[in-house]
């Protein structure tokens, strides 16, 4: 009699529609786990007024506030824009915005567009959203260093370094050297800068409340 109770209860048709529904439920969390990382809202009208305003202050601080100590060497704080985007929204909209910010600034000042060259701020935007959930849970200089730090060390002090010294003719080691002094600074600065914005409640509340959507 017990046995064949368990055999009919298991042949439920409700009991066996909670099952499917709690396997159905676990699937869903796997899948938002491993979407988690490139996960991103759809655009809004309010998230791309954000990303266009993001993407026309890293074209200022790109090719307006900019110093050349010599022609493979540009003192600029662009990316700081672009990385914000990515821990904002995520790495799509931090790739985009570091390609949209690099193309339009090329046509804008009239200067040559490199498409090797335009990877590298798109590099750096779409890592700092792959980071954005571990920085967001807790900004700490340390953590946000250690991403500007990387993405320079990739992007711009060996991937841009050696397509320069194609494009410009000269050895790696000619035009290294001055780089590598340059990108020792300019990842703290842009440090500072994101963990103070980050640090700040009211910009904390607009990135992680998804107040722009």
């Amino acid at each position: 009699m017990f046995e064949e109770g368990k055999f009919k209860e298991s042949n439920n048709p409700d009991n066996s529609h909670e099952i499917k529904k709690a396997e159905a439920i676990t699937i869903d969390k796997k899948s938002v786990v491993d979407r988690t990382m490139f996960y991103e809202e759809g655009l809004t009208v309010k998230k791309i007024t954000v990303l266009s305003m993001l993407a026309a202050i890293s074209i200022i601080l790109t090719r307006f506030f900019v110093i050349y100590p010599m022609p493979t060497v540009r003192i600029e704080f662009g990316n700081i824009p672009i990385m914000l985007a990515g821990l904002m929204f995520g790495p799509i909209s931090g790739l985009i915005v570091g390609g949209v910010a690099d193309f339009a600034g090329a046509l804008l000042r009239g200067q040559g567009f490199d498409l090797v060259l335009m990877l590298s701020p798109m590099f750096m935007g779409f890592v700092a959203g792959l980071a954005r959930s571990r920085i967001l849970k807790k900004p700490g200089f340390i953590s946000i260093a250690a991403l500007t730090f990387c993405v320079n060390i990739i992007a711009k002090m060996i991937w841009t370094t050696y397509w320069l010294s194609v494009l410009y003719g000269k050895t790696l080691m000619a035009i290294l050297p001055a780089r590598i002094i340059v990108y020792s600074i300019v990842p703290f600065v842009e440090a500072s800068v994101l963990f103070a914005l980050l640090s700040n409640s009211a910009f904390r509340k607009i990135v992680l409340k998804g107040e722009i959507r």
